[in-house]
């Protein structure tokens, strides 16, 4: 996502969600139950990069303008909202 913000001038607008499709858990090897956490643990992951303070490949990724790139988080339980306000930049639409 980094790079495609950098590529689009920091047009880039991700909308994000853990979803509910049982399919989903079974083809990534992550427990329903543990969902939540591993989620939380990549947005962690996604911002270090994000911020420029992860390297790869022999150099450190550059680091985004603040707020970059946006984030819309889906989902209609306490722990979207909350991923929402402390994470995005809005709500999509579709949940108003």
């Amino acid at each position: 996502m980094a790079s495609l913000d950098l590529a689009s001038g920091g047009r880039l607008l991700a909308g994000l969600g853990l979803g509910g499709w049982p399919q989903d858990y079974l083809a990534s090897q992550v427990p329903q139950a543990a969902s939540a956490a591993a989620w939380e643990s990549s947005l962690a992951a996604m911002r270090q990069v994000w911020d420029g303070n992860l390297r790869g490949q022999g150099w450190p990724t550059p680091e985004l303008p603040e707020g970059r790139p946006a984030l819309l988080f889906g989902g209609l339980v306490p722990a979207a909202y909350r991923r929402a306000v402390a994470h995005g930049q809005g709500w999509p639409e579709a949940y108003r």
